[in-house]
């Protein structure tokens, strides 16, 4: 993904070969630098213009992907823990995010969500 600003995010091969981590940019898409997002396999997706960062995590490979939405400083939330799915249910992946902050996310039951902030 990439906004306005040109900053980019996405994933990268740690060196070990192990794992993969989402990465996101300085304006003009220099100096890459981890998301800080814990797990085995990290995806940041979409960056708005606000720096607002979203995308599916996984903490080990045998665990289920969730979504997650996190800034530059590393601070980040899994989804889940944001909303009130019920039992069994959680977000797999946040695939988009606009500069109001709404975030476009879909459950492991593969339905569809328009979350908006409460402060909207």
């Amino acid at each position: 993904g990439i906004n306005k600003k040109k900053e980019v995010v996405g994933f990268s091969q740690t060196a070990n070969g192990l794992s993969y981590h989402a990465f996101v940019t300085d304006p003009g898409g220099l100096n890459m630098r981890d998301v800080g997002v814990p797990g085995d396999f990290v995806m940041a997706k979409r960056i708005n213009n606000k720096g607002t960062i979203v995308g599916i995590y996984s903490s080990t490979w045998a665990d289920p992907q969730r979504a997650f939405v996190a800034d530059r400083l590393g601070r980040y939330s899994d989804l889940s823990i944001l909303t009130n799915l019920g039992s069994n249910r959680f977000l797999s992946d946040a695939s988009a995010l606009n500069d109001d902050g709404q975030i476009v996310a879909t459950s492991n039951d593969w339905r569809c969500y328009l979350l908006t902030p409460a402060d909207r």
